[in-house]
């Protein structure tokens, strides 16, 4: 089994950071990123060593990614992998669409 260090990154993933970095919010180690996407995502990307509350009674481990869909938990994941919501309008190709809509739009 490869090192964490030789496992790929999440598509996923790799699109929040995409994100960060072309709407000026990078680098987010050492806080917490929150992002009010558009009328429907919501997400929040913990930065830091250590498990922080974003919400009241939900905690997200040291670089995860919690996402909101419509007001309702849709996703938790890592670089590596994780859980998302398998709905029609709320899924992973659905945010990942939205992160790259808001990515053409900071241009």
């Amino acid at each position: 089994m490869p090192s964490e260090s030789e496992r790929p990154i999440s598509a996923t993933f790799d699109a929040v950071a995409r994100y960060a970095i072309a709407t000026g919010k990078a680098p987010i180690s050492d806080k917490v990123l929150e992002v009010k996407l558009d009328d429907s995502w919501h997400f929040w990307v913990n930065g830091t060593k250590l498990p922080v509350e974003v919400e009241q009674g939900v905690t997200i481990e040291p670089f995860e990614c919690y996402v909101k869909f419509n007001g309702w938990p849709a996703a938790n994941f890592n670089p590596y992998g994780g859980v998302f919501a398998a709905g029609e309008i709320a899924n992973e190709q659905q945010f990942c669409a939205a992160l790259e809509k808001a990515v053409r739009d900071a241009d």
